[in-house]
């Protein structure tokens, strides 16, 4: 802008709007590196509540649904009836669940689907996040699968046992 003096104004808008889209992913960005060292340094202290984990699940459907009616993507969420509740980090819990489901959106095609599911599975509680995206290439998910589940884990306070990212 500053070699540009003229530029007309509408222009200049335009282009501090894009900054600040930009400026927004870096912090987003920042902020999961920075939770992620948490984790890892297991430095953050859990504050276990119940969860009603019906009620949780489908106010985060709720809210992801303006951005999955711009890519015109369904989002299908099933949870089992002996799904009840979780005692877990409901801050951290909430953190993981968005992050898997920006992933799958991220990842999805226009018109595309996401399934959220809860069940209990070998009287562990089971929750998955699938799409109909691409996927992440096998080469990749051998390599970096082990630390992802211990991350994701340690996130949600351990409180889900079977944990997979393909």
């Amino acid at each position: 802008l500053v070699d540009f003096p003229k530029m007309p104004r509408a222009e200049q808008t335009e282009i501090f709007a894009t900054m600040q889209e930009h400026a927004a992913r870096l912090k987003a960005l920042l902020d999961d590196l920075l939770a992620l060292a948490c984790f890892e340094a297991r430095a953050d202290v859990l504050d276990y509540e119940e969860i009603d984990l019906r009620k949780c699940l489908r106010r985060l459907a709720r809210d992801w649904q303006p951005a999955l009616a711009s890519k015109e993507m369904a989002f299908v969420l099933e949870v089992a009836e002996e799904v009840t509740s979780v005692r877990a980090d409901r801050f951290r819990f909430e953190q993981v669940m968005h992050n898997l489901i920006d992933n799958a959106f991220k990842y999805t095609p226009i018109e595309g689907r996401i399934w959220v599911r809860a069940r209990i599975v070998r009287q562990e509680l089971e929750i998955s996040v699938e799409d109909n995206g691409a996927g992440i290439p096998r080469k990749i998910c051998r390599t970096s699968s082990s630390a992802s589940i211990a991350s994701i884990k340690r996130a949600a306070g351990n409180m889900a046992a079977p944990v997979s990212v393909f």
